[in-house]
């Protein structure tokens, strides 16, 4: 990485629009808005493409790879999914019986990756274990209350909460326990005391400012969840909090629920880089940095992006009208360069390197550029916050 804490990789592919990493990120499985998924490996400091997954026939939606075990799965939007095992030669796929009708949109691995949750427009999350006998990964329906299309699913650390964000506007917290893998022990949390029945509705929220979820995400010690929606505004749920709205049964409450409207555009992925501090990126084209403050509300600290500080000199109302007639009669765009380090909308942003506890100290972040981003969480905040500063004096 470079002196601000970043290194950019090159794949060659175009956009990106899912990715996941191997365990020791030596290896990378990318789709590029296709049915393909193509394996890179670092060699020799270079990454160089090994292997290319087609038996999807339409765009793949979700790629996520289990560090323990090895194993990728995928999602398209022709309603499969896949389970990939490399046996020491090649990779061999296990069928997923997601009983979906249509399109699956997103897929995660749980802790223990003993089962992945699929998300779906048939507004329905299939969370799925393998059966040995067949050698397939079979799906058990989540349906209860879900009125739309499932945009984003993650797993709480305890590997039986599930969180689901969806375009209904609503982000809700499930049981997925499953008594043969997660055994009869209760796994108590702020969210639920004792394991409930499989597909239990145990939390539902409401932005204020209805609009669709585009991301959802436990933190690390699975105590907070945050979401981004479509409406530039980022949610936050503390389970140890009380809940200022009134809980039932058919919309249980836990928690105290937090939001803030951002001046950015969309955010598409967001993270927890620890308990209190979060990392969103999306249309804006740079990772933004939150921060949980000592009030328990979401507070903005910084921009997480080197900007061009080249000045342009200035410049009379004659030659600014003249600029723009040029640029109206050129045909040719592709002198066009946003002063950030991605060049068009993030789609994902992801852990990279982390700790036992669960903080992220290197994140990564793709987008439609076709460019794959490793940011040191420490060296870039702290370089972003020192430009921040020298900005705002004028040096």
């Amino acid at each position: 990485m470079d002196c601000s804490g970043l290194e950019k990789i090159h794949l060659d592919i175009g956009l990106i629009s899912c990715y996941a990493f191997n365990k020791d990120r030596t290896k990378v499985a990318v789709s590029s808005n296709t049915n393909e998924v193509f394996i890179y490996a670092l060699k020799c400091g270079d990454w160089v493409r090994t292997d290319v997954f087609k038996d999807h026939n339409l765009r793949v939606t979700g790629i996520d790879w289990a560090p323990e075990t090895n194993r990728i799965v995928t999602c398209a939007q022709d309603k499969t999914a896949y389970v990939y095992n490399y046996n020491g030669e090649k990779w061999i796929f296990s069928c997923v019986v997601a009983r979906l009708y249509r399109a699956a949109t997103c897929v995660k691995w749980s802790p223990s990756e003993t089962k992945f949750a699929i998300g779906s427009c048939s507004k329905v999350v299939a969370v799925c274990s393998y059966v040995k006998e067949t050698d397939w990964w079979v799906a058990k329906p989540i349906r209860k209350q879900i009125y739309s299309m499932i945009s984003s699913v993650d797993w709480h650390p305890n590997n039986v909460l599930l969180a689901v964000g969806g375009m209904d506007f609503r982000t809700r917290v499930y049981s997925a326990y499953m008594k043969e893998l997660d055994g009869d022990k209760p796994i108590g949390s702020c969210w639920s005391v004792k394991n409930e029945p499989f597909g239990t509705l145990l939390a539902e929220y409401t932005g204020h400012n209805m609009s669709w979820i585009n991301a959802v995400k436990f933190s690390p010690s699975g105590d907070r969840l945050c979401w981004v929606s479509h409406n530039s505004t980022i949610y936050m749920v503390d389970s140890r909090g009380k809940s200022s709205e009134e809980s039932t049964k058919k919309s249980p409450k836990v928690g105290r629920m937090v939001s803030l409207k951002t001046p950015f555009l969309p955010f598409s992925s967001v993270i927890w880089l620890n308990n209190d501090e979060i990392v969103a990126g999306g249309f804006n084209c740079f990772p933004v940095l939150y921060r949980v403050n000592k009030d328990a509300n979401l507070e903005f600290v910084c921009n997480l992006d080197l900007p061009s500080t080249k000045k342009s000199a200035p410049m009379s109302p004659m030659v600014m009208f003249k600029n723009l007639e040029s640029r109206a009669d050129s045909s040719n765009d592709n002198d066009i360069h946003l002063k950030t380090l991605h060049q068009s909308a993030i789609t994902q942003i992801r852990p990279h390197t982390t700790d036992r506890t669960g903080n992220v100290s290197v994140f990564s972040s793709a987008a439609y550029d076709g460019l794959l981003i490793l940011w040191d969480a420490n060296e870039t905040v702290h370089f972003c916050q020192k430009l921040k500063a020298n900005s705002s004096v004028g040096l």
